[in-house]
Parts: C-alpha cells; structure tokens; sequence
C-alpha cells in the first residue's frame, strides 16, 4: 500500500507513483489495489523506503492466458525506466485455490526473469533495475 507521507519526502517515487495513478483506477473494492483497464490488470505497488525504490506486491491479468499480465508489466517496467526506478518483487504465486489454474512457483519465476527481473540468491526476492537496462 502506498505511504503518502513516505512519498512526499521521494520526488523520484512521487513522479512515478503520478504515472501509474494517472493510468490506472482505484480497485472496486480492495483499496490497496489499482486497476489497469488498458490491460485488464489488477495491481498493487508500495513505496520504497528510499527514493528510487517501489516493490511490485501484486500483478493480476483478468483474463489468464491472454498476455495482459506480460503487457500490464512491460508497461510498468517502461514506466520504471522512464522514472529511473529499482523495482522489488517477491515472486509468490497465488494459486492456492483450486480454481486458479495459475502458474506453478518455478513458472512465475521464470516469467519474471523472461521480463528482466534478477534474483540474487536464488529465493523469491527479486528485482528489477531500470537503468542498467539498455
């Protein structure tokens, strides 16, 4: 969830932050999560606690199997760099209900790392870092 406060003292996460919010809107009915509707995505990002850091809690596609998810992100990631911004995920799947027919942990894992992302120590904690990307 974002801190405003938080965000105020970041200009770079505040520029940022304006992007996203100027794109997206708010969730129907979970606060913590925006609305992407050029992709049909659900998200939720939180503020770094230094400038220039966001972590990515949540990316949904409404539509699994259709490629919204990997647009949603990509369209994120190029905000990233737009923004000079290191972005932090911790790579969980969300499939513990049987109906979700998700991806497995090692499948999301290398979706990720498709898109870029970096896992130093081979957990789930990973990143992305805009500006060493060319």
């Amino acid at each position: 969830m974002l801190n405003f406060d938080r965000l105020a003292r970041h200009s770079q996460n505040t520029a940022f932050t304006e992007a996203v919010l100027a794109a997206t809107e708010p969730h129907p009915f979970n606060r913590h999560l925006v609305y992407v509707p050029e992709h049909n995505c659900c998200l939720e990002l939180t503020d770094g606690f230094r400038d220039g850091q966001m972590t990515l809690g949540f990316i949904q596609s409404l539509e699994r199997k259709e490629g919204n998810g990997g647009r949603c992100l990509r369209w994120l990631l190029d905000l990233c760099h737009e923004h000079g911004i290191l972005l932090h995920i911790y790579c969980e799947t969300q499939s513990c209900y049987p109906y979700a027919n998700g991806m497995t942990q090692r499948e999301l894992k290398s979706w990720y790392r498709r898109k870029g992302f970096v896992f130093p120590r081979n957990g789930r904690d990973g990143y992305y870092y805009a500006a060493s990307v060319e």
